[in-house]
């Protein structure tokens, strides 16, 4: 059963409680750059021809998914791998606070001036209440946040190396799909 939140709740929430919300977003979404560069790295594409492929993954899984599949193919070891693999479970708490930092809204209090965020969410158990919120805590969220960036850093320094020190060509030769109905669309070498 929903309970109210203390006191009626209206929408002026303190610019400091702000603050630390726009904090906790701005460190998440460098923390996606910092994989979407790493993406864009592997595919040897400029940036711009990058993120045309990165900006439609809407979550952190997707990219530490494409961020994993690309590494695999192009011959990083099995251990990067796995480093890249259990970052990704880490990762799992850290994206949920974020995903209710920036989805749910915040109410404040009349008399007692507590800020609260209404969560509405359904995983296993339907959880939609009033749930106490802490600009402190925020700020917390973000340090912990800034500090997963720079253990990713140290797993990317291992891929980087890793890769520098690949031969030019893929250690394994990929099969070439041919679709005709494509190839129909490129027009014919006039060279040839």
């Amino acid at each position: 059963m929903l309970e109210k939140s203390p006191d009626y709740p209206y929408d002026v929430i303190p610019i400091d409680h702000c603050a630390a919300i726009g904090r906790v977003v701005t460190v998440w979404a460098d923390l996606e750059l910092t994989i979407d560069r790493a993406i864009w790295m592997l595919m040897k594409v400029d940036q711009q021809i990058g993120a045309c492929v990165t900006s439609q993954m809407t979550s952190i899984f997707h990219r530490m998914n494409a961020l994993s599949s690309l590494a695999v193919e192009v011959g990083i070891s099995d251990a990067v791998i796995e480093k890249l693999k259990k970052y990704k479970g880490e990762i799992a708490a850290l994206n949920e606070v974020r995903n209710r930092t920036v989805h749910d809204a915040r109410f404040l209090g009349m008399t007692s001036k507590n800020i609260t965020r209404f969560q509405s969410t359904a995983k296993s158990k339907l959880d939609f209440d009033f749930k106490p919120e802490d600009a402190a805590l925020l700020h917390e969220t973000a340090e912990k946040m800034a500090e997963s960036k720079q253990k990713l850093i140290g797993i990317f320094r291992s891929l980087f190396f890793e890769f520098e020190k690949l031969p030019p060509a893929p250690r394994r030769r990929l099969r070439k799909l041919v679709f005709p109905y494509l190839e129909q669309l490129v027009p014919p070498n006039e060279s040839k």
